[in-house]
């Protein structure tokens, strides 16, 4: 891991981000858990994060090294959707908008005590300037790449995740997470809005015992899959039930058909 970049803003306070080694963002959760006013930081990370976006390091918190859970992009995105806190749009705002961007382009962020230290120690300032050369030279690289592969890893969250079906919501806040990461914001969507509009483009059924399962159709596509199972109603009795699924083929499918 490089080292603790610690950013602040005068509405949100101080949130703690380490860079990788392929320079990838990962928030120190607490921190995050605390802005957008979960109750239970490493609970309500664990019920709404990922186990893949989220892992354990030892985080130096100013007078020790301490066991810190750290959760990726991803998973800051799970904690925003999931948070009921008002401001929670303007904080996601901040991030997407200023630190991340930042942090991509130059590789650390300009804050104005790094400035000041950059004036007063001309050391420091060849070095830092010495290391967003470099790392420029190799995000161009990795841009150049990037674009020459884009047909193949566009929407690469979308195929990660395609050996398995997932739930509506699932989808939407994938739809979601890729349109924050495009600049379409225009295009987030939540689960009833997504299954309105499947409805309404004829993909689910409108009416009836059989509404928001998928058409008969769609299903010999292998966009969907029902999940049949079973419950106990108010009396006891076993009761069939129907969970309609997005297939991986489904999921690329939509998110394309979204944001393509």
């Amino acid at each position: 891991m490089n080292n603790l970049k610690i950013f602040n803003n005068h509405e949100f306070g101080k949130i703690r981000i380490i860079l990788d080694e392929n320079n990838e963002p990962w928030f120190v959760g607490k921190d995050v858990a605390e802005i957008l006013e979960y109750r239970n930081g490493s609970r309500d990370i664990k019920r709404h994060v990922d186990e893949l976006d989220r892992k354990k390091e030892m985080v130096h918190d100013g007078n020790q090294l301490k066991e810190t859970i750290l959760i990726n992009e991803s998973g800051l995105y799970s904690l925003i959707f999931s948070s009921k806190m008002d401001k929670a749009r303007e904080f996601k705002r901040w991030v997407t908008s200023e630190v991340l961007p930042t942090i991509r382009k130059h590789g650390a962020y300009m804050t104005d005590n790094v400035l000041e230290r950059s004036i007063a120690d001309p050391d420091f300032g060849i070095a830092l300037l010495n290391s967003l050369k470099e790392e420029r030279a190799r995000r161009a690289l990795a841009e150049a790449q990037n674009e020459k592969n884009k047909p193949k890893v566009l929407f690469a969250d979308t195929v990660s995740a395609s050996k398995r079906s997932c739930l509506m919501g699932e989808l939407a806040k994938m739809i979601s997470q890729e349109a924050i990461r495009q600049g379409k914001l225009d295009k987030k969507i939540g689960q009833n809005k997504l299954f309105a509009w499947m409805r309404n483009k004829g993909y689910l059924c409108k009416g009836g015992e059989r509404r928001n399962q998928p058409k008969q159709a769609y299903v010999e596509q292998g966009l969907f899959e029902i999940k049949k199972g079973t419950r106990l109603d108010g009396q006891g009795n076993n009761v069939v039930t129907s969970t309609t699924k997005i297939t991986g083929k489904g999921q690329i499918y939509f998110v394309n058909k979204f944001l393509g």
